[in-house]
């Protein structure tokens, strides 16, 4: 309680200088929380948003451990409790409840005496102010007062000046108080794993009409961030067509049903180049002490709570404020009357303000910033992927044009890594593999690292009659010090779920997606064109006609590539890293 009073005057001070600085200094070019304070009183007299203490919430909900933050105890403290509660799984709430009420008995024994006459009790509270009365009672209302707003707000941004002495960024989490099943009414992002959502609009720009649109893409698998298991979101932003921006981000749902945002990786894409936002990327658990709110359980009007912490822990970059629970709104995906929660957006570091409307039950249906409209045009579910084999469909030859596989060619690769020197050499063999009754060829793929053999791969392709060539599996084995230690990765369509891909399309198309494997949770790498006609010119040659495919997979954040299929070639000239700029270059055929 005494440190719980210690921060919430500090609170006070903190935001009482903020209101004064707020009257004499413009508010868009403020860049830190409480003059965000300020800035929305101007806007909206009515207005009563609430802001307290990020940890002062996540304390009160039991999320994050009150004993480890600011207490100044030594680490090497013998924590018999918290020993227990580490080594311990998430408990259901039977056992807990009994584990509760045992230690509420035991605690109880010899409570009785606790306050008797002449005891000292460091719980008591007693006026310690200094000077008259009525600056006295003055200090004891303000203090009230703060509690009181602590403890009734839901919001959660950490407004408090920090010490001189550098606090532990990293904040204890109970993994077991978060879950990746998120129901917030509006925010429901569970409902939504594997499907899509779209949204389009229009922005100008330059004095230019720009046609815009995202996907959110609601990914299957989870991603682990300060032992909490999150959900991931991939954000997709074009702008007439092009990729512009793609975002990984991170949510989960806590026991208070608010739901948090613990990062997003962002990329920016530059005349088809992605390039890192170092700016905007975040993650918690690097300079970042906790999560921040993407919705409040309950929203009531007034209500502000931060998206995210960036540069300087508790110093939010975008502020939300609930503005209104009753708004109407029509967009092509459906109409909500009276019910859409509007909230608005202060974002800090360009001076804008944006409004965005959630549906309960539906979540985000419209998005408004500047000239700028974006609203949901529709939700489907991705399509199961059931590829239909046929032995018939399939022929003996392999003559895609961007994909030819001619028996004997080698063909020789090399690549300078952090690591060293790479070659990779690739054999079209003569042998042959039968999968699901389709006849395959198999390529020999090797990789050395300074000449020491780290990677072998035989891969199992084959063409159908239109001419795309599928891909039907790999037996892939790393080594390490000449050792086989793992064989990771390896699949055989038609065993235990795997399903073939497409590796070559017949007619490559700008804009086409596709699987090239699946085989869930193990190798499920995806396809899409982003460029026809392309140049390359490497060691072995200059080719111009080459079809420029992206590759990534939604289980490896690491696979993100370019590949430069050459027609004059039949093959692979160029594979680019995007995030690394790192060329795997042909250097021989033979």
């Amino acid at each position: 309680m005494t440190l719980f009073l210690m921060q919430t005057k500090h609170i006070l001070i903190f935001v009482a200088i903020a209101i004064l600085v707020g009257a004499i200094v413009s508010m868009t070019t403020s860049g830190v929380l409480v003059a965000a304070q300020t800035k929305y009183s101007n806007n909206d007299s009515n207005s009563n948003t609430n802001i307290v203490s990020i940890d002062s919430d996540f304390v009160k909900e039991g999320l994050i451990d009150d004993d480890d933050k600011g207490t100044g105890e030594d680490p090497g403290t013998d924590d018999t409790a918290g020993e227990q509660e580490d080594s311990d799984d998430c408990l259901d709430d039977d056992t807990l409840e009994a584990d509760a009420t045992a230690n509420a008995s035991k605690s109880g024994e010899g409570a009785e005496d606790a306050d008797e006459p002449g005891d000292e009790d460091v719980n008591d509270e007693e006026d310690t102010d200094t000077g008259d009365e009525d600056e006295g009672e003055s200090d004891d209302k303000v203090e009230e007062s703060t509690t009181t707003s602590s403890s009734t707000s839901s919001s959660a941004v950490d407004v408090e000046e920090e010490d001189d002495e550098e606090e532990d960024e990293n904040v204890p989490f109970d993994a077991c108080n978060f879950s990746n099943e998120i129901n917030n009414p509006y925010l429901p992002l569970s409902k939504y794993v594997g499907n899509t959502l779209t949204f389009e609009g229009t922005s100008t720009e330059d004095g230019s009409s720009v046609n815009v649109k995202e996907l959110w893409n609601v990914r299957s698998e989870t991603f682990d961030i300060a032992d909490v298991e999150t959900l991931v979101v991939v954000v997709q932003e074009f702008e007439d067509g092009e990729l512009v921006q793609e975002a990984l981000q991170y949510y989960a749902q806590g026991k208070d049903g608010v739901v948090y945002n613990f990062g997003e990786d962002i990329a920016d894409y530059e005349d088809g180049v992605a390039v890192e936002n170092d700016e905007e990327s975040w993650i918690v658990g690097d300079d970042v002490a906790v999560p921040g709110i993407a919705m409040p359980a309950t929203p009531a009007v007034g209500t502000g709570f931060a998206y995210h912490s960036v540069t300087v822990p508790g110093i939010a970059h975008e502020f939300n404020e609930v503005r209104s629970l009753i708004e109407s709104v029509s967009v092509d995906y459906g109409s909500f009357d009276n019910s859409v929660l509007q909230v608005n957006v202060y974002d800090f570091d360009d001076g804008k303000t944006s409004m965005e409307f959630y549906a309960s039950g539906v979540g985000l249906v419209k998005e408004v910033e500047g000239d700028e409209e974006l609203e949901l045009i529709s939700i489907q579910a991705d399509a199961e992927f059931n590829p239909s084999i046929n032995p018939s469909d399939f022929v003996s030859s392999m003559d895609n044009p961007h994909y030819t596989l001619s028996t004997g060619s080698t063909f020789t690769y090399q690549s300078e890594t952090d690591e060293g020197t790479e070659k990779n050499i690739v054999i079209v063999t003569r042998e042959t593999k039968e999968i699901l009754g389709v006849t395959t060829t198999v390529v020999w793929d090797r990789v050395w690292l300074d000449e020491q053999l780290i990677e072998e791969t035989f891969d199992w392709y084959a063409q159908d009659k239109e001419g795309n060539v599928w891909y039907l599996g790999e037996d892939s084995t790393e080594y390490e010090d000449g050792e086989a230690v793992s064989t990771e990765g390896s699949w055989e369509a038609g065993v235990d779920g795997a399903k073939p891909g497409v590796i070559m399309e017949a007619n490559p198309q700008l804009g086409d997606s596709y699987r090239q494997e699946y085989y869930p949770g193990e190798a499920e790498d995806m396809a899409e064109v982003v460029s026809l006609g392309e140049t390359v010119t490497v060691p072995f040659g200059t080719f111009t006609d080459c079809v420029k495919t992206r590759e990534w997979s939604p289980i490896d954040p690491e696979l993100n590539e370019y590949k430069f299929h050459c027609t004059e070639l039949g093959g692979l000239a160029l594979e680019v890293v995007i995030d690394s700029g790192e060329r795997v270059e042909l250097v021989d055929v033979a």
